[in-house]
């Protein structure tokens, strides 16, 4: 997931603070809740909602996929047992209202069972507004839009890496799904979807559920596909 390049991109910049680097904790989370939002005609018509989807197991898969790459470099430990909820960001606005990442690492820092490593990778979902109409139904975190007959999947997130030692920000690099959509080009964080989100995630069946998890899974790895393994590669089908 977060690939040798995300280090080598740093170390450009920031030599002396990789060259003592040698533990990883691995900090997934991007989480267990999926946001639904469902925009209709009017505002009556608009409904949202969130749901656990910890049987998904997301951060499993993304700490899995990181320590498999980083391994043989560098000694890995996945950090476990805290709060991912903190790692959410909340508030309105576009790309508004981030998590404290130094707070947070002094906290997992501080905590009694916490390992010995030089360097936490944190890796959590980044806010946004909703990318198909630019109104105001915006998800915080892994998610799924219905706007009356367009249907998307979200998913944004970012790998930052901090010193344990300092809490410093040796580097960060955005996880962002590349767009199929044509009108939109590029460069938002959502991919097209059909007959997979209704009005609620209780209407959903078992079918529809299961293809909802095996895209967020599929759209995660290509976002870092395209962000950190093969920077700017997006053409690699779903």
């Amino acid at each position: 997931f977060a690939s040798p390049l995300l280090l080598a991109d740093i170390s450009a910049a920031r030599d002396g603070d990789l060259a003592r680097i040698k533990t990883i904790g691995i900090v997934a989370a991007m989480g267990d809740q999926l946001e639904l939002a469902n925009v209709g005609f009017t505002v009556f018509g608009n409904s949202r909602g969130t749901v656990d989807i910890s049987d998904w197991k997301l951060d499993d898969d993304v700490a899995a996929t990181v320590g498999g790459l980083l391994k043989g470099r560098y000694e890995i430990v996945v950090i476990t047992g805290f709060d991912k909820a903190r790692f959410r960001p909340t508030g309105p606005g576009f790309f508004g209202a981030q998590i404290d990442e130094e707070d947070e690492t002094k906290a997992l820092a501080a905590r009694a069972d916490a390992p010995r490593v030089d360097a936490y990778l944190l890796i959590y979902p980044l806010f946004n507004v909703n990318p198909m109409s630019f109104n105001n139904q915006w998800l915080t975190g892994p998610g799924l839009y219905r706007e009356r007959s367009r249907e998307a999947i979200y998913a944004l997130g970012v790998a930052t890496l901090v010193d344990a030692r300092t809490f410093d920000r040796i580097g960060s690099k955005w996880l962002s799904l590349k767009s199929d959509d044509p009108e939109m080009g590029n460069d938002f964080p959502f991919r097209r979807v059909q007959g997979v989100v209704p009005e609620t995630y209780e209407a959903m069946t078992p079918e529809q559920k299961r293809q909802a998890a095996t895209i967020m899974k599929e759209a995660v790895f290509y976002g870092v596909r395209c962000g950190l393994i093969h920077p700017g590669f997006t053409d690699t089908p779903m």
